[in-house]
């Protein structure tokens, strides 16, 4: 401040340039975060020339044993997979705590239902320990949770470390296990977004079977655009119509070999807004050319037309209308036992014959796919239903949206009433047939 300048020489560590040349991840704030692909950042040439506070030697990866695969990561990033066995990935590490730490392996929650799935981790120069997935196969150890979150977390104890560089190493010794990251927790472990988004910092609990635990809150990604975020990850293509599945008149055995009718629509038809497909539910649905089209989510507008009963109703996104139609289902807490069945009704005027109900649904598993019929308030026996009146849910034709011939009937000239009840929670509606042709229910961009 007084106008004199002074030179002064500044020494810089030889430990923090070698932590900031050579260490792929530091300890910030309780948690040590390294993706997998960042071990060919250091497959490089050592310096010997400089050492660690430590004394732990920095060991460079020759990786030709692991194989790099783009854009598979868990949220984002690329997996390494185990090419070859007894290969060695190391990842220098810099700890600013000591104590027991806790190791996290994010691992692609691929199957092996006669085999093992197993890798072995070091710290430094200690021994080769195994971490070994129990999810070999469906319903094997966590894979519920793994395949919903696509993700395999296993979990090794580091002891007795102190501050400062490390390694951490893995060695392969099943091909094929791969993972996208690992993630150290130095302190307790705190709940986190795959350790992708640091929280906001501010906390808040929570109560866990009776025991009030302390969650971290999390913050949402920052992407301005997600189209262009889309296309970086998948690409810019544009996906064909999905296959529109037709199931077999009458109803046959359960088979792992599928039976239905399989149509390859080339096109997706006009978009609608929810507006436009609700104005149905205005007027009466009229046979034409010996065929009645109702939209299900109609229903919701609660008109004498189209309404729903005992129960409420949710709406979710459908196949119809190029994707960007709107079908209804029953949430799992509508129905009880003993009470009242939820229903879907339709005012429909038609010109007589023998008709078959067509209805474009979803069922999820074995348990909800159960629906009756009425017309007119009489419900049909079941000899005149899709199974006799029994489960829809067929095992290679589950999570896949399928026209349905619900029922069979006869119905005179003039006006009645299409009741469909749900008596599963989950089974989606999207789309009413009623014919007295033999054609199959029309393609999206036909209705």
């Amino acid at each position: 401040t007084d106008g004199v300048s002074e030179s002064f020489e500044v020494a810089v560590s030889s430990v923090i340039s070698k932590v900031e040349n050579d260490c792929l991840a530091i300890e910030d704030g309780g948690i040590v975060v390294v993706e997998a692909e960042d071990a060919f950042a250091v497959e490089r040439a050592a310096d010997d020339d400089v050492a660690t506070e430590n004394k732990v030697d920095i060991k460079f990866n020759n990786i030709s044993g692991w194989k790099l695969i783009k854009k598979l990561g868990r949220g984002g990033g690329s997996l390494l997979e185990a090419a070859e066995a007894d290969s060695v990935v190391i990842y220098p590490v810099y700890f600013t705590s000591e104590g027991e730490f806790k190791l996290e392996l994010h691992r692609f929650p691929s199957l092996n239902s006669v085999g093992r799935i197993r890798v072995a981790v070091k710290i430094d120069n200690g021994e080769w320990s195994i971490i070994e997935s129990e999810s070999v196969d469906e319903h094997k150890g966590t894979w519920g949770s793994n395949s919903l979150n696509n993700v395999d977390k296993l979990y090794f104890d580091m002891s007795e470390i102190s501050s400062g560089l490390h390694n951490v190493s893995f060695k392969s010794i099943d091909n094929y296990f791969a993972f996208s990251k690992f993630v150290i927790y130095t302190k307790e472990r705190k709940q986190n977004n795959m350790a992708i988004y640091c929280g906001s910092g501010s906390i808040a609990t929570e109560c866990i079977n009776d025991e009030e635990i302390i969650v971290y809150e999390e913050q949402l990604p920052n992407v301005p655009d997600f189209d262009t975020l889309a296309k970086d990850l998948y690409g810019d293509i544009v996906l064909k119509p999905r296959r529109v599945y037709y199931a077999e008149k009458p109803y046959n055995n359960d088979t792992l070999q599928l039976t239905d009718t399989i149509v390859y629509p080339e096109n997706y038809a006009e978009k609608k807004t929810p507006a436009d497909i609700l104005k149905a539910a205005e007027k009466v649905f009229a046979e034409q050319n010996g065929s009645v089209k109702i939209d299900a989510i109609t229903a919701i507008k609660q008109t004498e037309n189209a309404f729903t009963t005992n129960g409420k109703w949710e709406y979710c996104n459908s196949e119809s209308y190029g994707r960007s139609g709107l079908a209804v289902y029953v949430p799992e807490e509508v129905i009880k036992e003993g009470e009242p069945v939820p229903a879907i009704t339709y005012k429909v005027n038609c010109t007589g014959g023998k008709y078959t109900v067509w209805v474009y649904m979803r069922s999820h598993h074995i348990r909800p796919s159960v629906c009756k019929v009425d017309i007119d308030n009489v419900r049909l026996a079941d000899e005149q239903m899709y199974n006799n009146g029994k489960r829809i849910w067929r095992y290679e034709a589950e999570y896949i949206w399928r026209w349905i011939p619900l029922a069979v009937t006869d119905l005179t000239a003039g006006e009645h009433l299409l009741t469909i009840e749900s008596h599963h929670a989950g089974v989606r509606f999207d789309r009413i047939y009623i014919t007295k042709n033999n054609e199959l229910p029309p393609q999206d961009t036909s209705w």
